[in-house]
């Protein structure tokens, strides 16, 4: 019989509300992993992000469960409670306003965020934790496995191969980043020693994979820069220690049935002429009438430019109290939000 398959990810393929309702889990990762999870025997570890799912963890004793998700597919669950003031300081303010913008190229050398102690607090007592506690779910479900196969996904995740690998040098590692890479000088605003534990954390996997072969380049460049290590550009590997990492490009495809399913669904052409009627405003009106949503519906860059033409008190107020309002339990909102609202912030002198 083979052996179950193990993902990791922050997030996980539903969640609970409070009264015990599930729902399906949100963003692109949920989207690409659901049809591997749900046709193969796998267990997907994650976080609990709501009060729901903390409920469903301790109801099952922190381990794996079946649930059915609303939209189909059936799946073996873990998920991990961390505690929830790490868990604030690894998803608020290291994972996302700091590594999501980093490799978005929305920070870099002429434009470098304070890191002071505040950060590497967050660093040390978030980010770490949390690898830490989802690093320790691992090896609790590939313990008595010989040579098991883990699947960890995205940048929330980076450190997480490294705690898991030190503990099983026998496991076959691979990771995949949902978000770009970007270039080696991007990549300067951390401390040395925080960027290299995140760098080595990632090479502790023994593929790493990227959308493009564009990010596979400036990963490879990076470690040939940043490290200084072995690099086989054409090869695409990275020799670290006494190992080879593969570094690949695997453009990620979707659920084609499952999508043309959704757009079969009654009210799909309502909602199509919604989104075209809503582009096409875009272009018609002004940045300070711009209401949330239309902040949301942006390229991260245009919107950033967008607040900082806002002149209107009231209107970047606004844009601060909704981050305020949009925190689950354990403050998780976008890094949108976030930064959205810290730039809102410096414009009115708060």
């Amino acid at each position: 019989m083979a052996q179950p398959l193990v993902l990791v990810s922050n997030r996980g393929p539903v969640s609970y509300e409070e009264d015990g309702s599930v729902k399906r889990g949100t963003g692109g990762l949920v989207t690409a992993l659901t049809g591997l999870a749900s046709h193969r025997d796998a267990i997907w570890i994650a976080s609990a992000m709501t009060d729901g799912d903390v409920a469903q963890s301790d109801e099952h004793g922190g381990r794996p469960f079946e649930v059915e998700a609303p939209e189909g597919g059936a799946y073996h669950v873990r998920f991990v409670a961390s505690d929830p003031e790490a868990y604030d300081r690894f998803y608020n303010i290291f994972a996302n306003p700091m590594l999501w913008f980093i490799q978005h190229y929305l920070w870099d050398q002429s434009n470098a965020p304070d890191i002071r102690r505040h950060e590497v607090d967050a660093y040390e007592n978030g980010y770490q934790v949390v690898n830490r506690d989802l690093a320790a779910a691992v090896l609790e479900e590939i313990d008595g496995q010989d040579e098991p196969v883990v699947m960890v996904h995205d940048y929330q995740l980076y450190t997480l191969p490294a705690m898991v690998r030190e503990e099983r040098p026998d496991v076959f590692l691979h990771h995949f980043v949902h978000i770009p890479w970007t270039q080696s000088d991007a990549w300067r605003v951390l401390p040395a020693r925080i960027r290299d534990e995140i760098y080595f954390g990632l090479l502790a996997n023994d593929i790493i994979g990227f959308h493009t072969r564009s990010y596979r380049r400036n990963f490879l460049q990076c470690c040939r820069d940043l490290l200084e290590l072995e690099v086989d550009m054409e090869r695409g590997v990275v020799l670290c220690e006494d190992r080879e990492v593969w570094v690949r490009a695997y453009p990620l495809p979707i659920d084609y049935e499952a999508t043309r399913s959704v757009a079969r669904r009654d009210g799909a052409d309502t909602v199509a002429a919604a989104v075209h009627e809503t582009r096409a405003d875009m272009g018609t009106i002004a940045a300070s009438e711009l209401p949330i949503k239309h902040y949301e519906e942006m390229s991260a860059q245009n919107a950033i430019a967008a607040i900082r033409e806002l002149t209107d008190p009231d209107a970047l107020r606004t844009l601060i109290a909704f981050e305020e309002s949009h925190k689950n339990r354990s403050g998780v909102i976008s890094a949108a939000q976030t930064h959205y609202a810290a730039v809102a912030k410096d414009r009115i002198g708060e």
